[in-house]
């Protein structure tokens, strides 16, 4: 019930137009907000197996904002399973331009690689790198932030279907 309130909130200031001030926002502000964008329970649709949050930081350095965490399935949660982890990073910049920049930096440096293909319909754009094994990674931009989910290593159980559909309510959101 705190997610849902939580998120209605988030999604009653964005509506209003109100675009926190990074400088002045606290860590535990939007260490806060980012938590509530994807949630253990989210987590566990994606992996598709009892997960927990095993980490989360966050960072206001020289113009970005920058939370992570990172949610573990598999042996500490189901016995005898692959460790299966979901690590999740959102930033914001100050400038939209920055954030362009990096998203066309880390798109160039994986292009031509087997598996990568841009999304529609997520953020402002999108792509999603997977070698069908062993990870899936997933970048998000819209406006000035950087939306990243990365899987390692899959089992049968994680749902792209569901990575996609996470990434695409947070950056309806953001």
């Amino acid at each position: 019930m705190k997610k849902v309130a939580g998120i209605v909130v988030i999604i009653v200031l964005v509506s209003i137009g109100y675009t926190p001030n990074v400088k002045a926002a606290t860590s535990s502000q939007i260490d806060t907000v980012a938590h509530y964008l994807l949630s253990v329970p989210d987590a566990q649709k994606i992996l598709g197996q009892p997960t927990k949050l095993t980490g989360r930081t966050t960072k206001v350095k020289e113009g970005v904002t920058q939370y992570q965490c990172t949610y573990l399935a598999g042996p500490e949660t189901v016995a005898g399973s692959r460790p299966c982890y979901l690590y999740y990073s959102l930033e914001r910049h100050a400038e939209v331009a920055k954030a362009q920049k990096l998203y066309a930096d880390m798109l160039a440096s994986n292009s031509g690689m087997a598996g990568v293909k841009t999304l529609s319909g997520v953020g402002d754009e999108a792509w999603l790198h997977t070698d069908n094994n062993n990870f899936v990674l997933l970048i998000v931009r819209k406006g000035n932030a950087l939306l990243r989910l990365k899987i390692n290593k899959l089992t049968s159980k994680v749902s792209t279907a569901e990575l996609q559909n996470a990434a695409s309510r947070m950056a309806a959101i953001l």
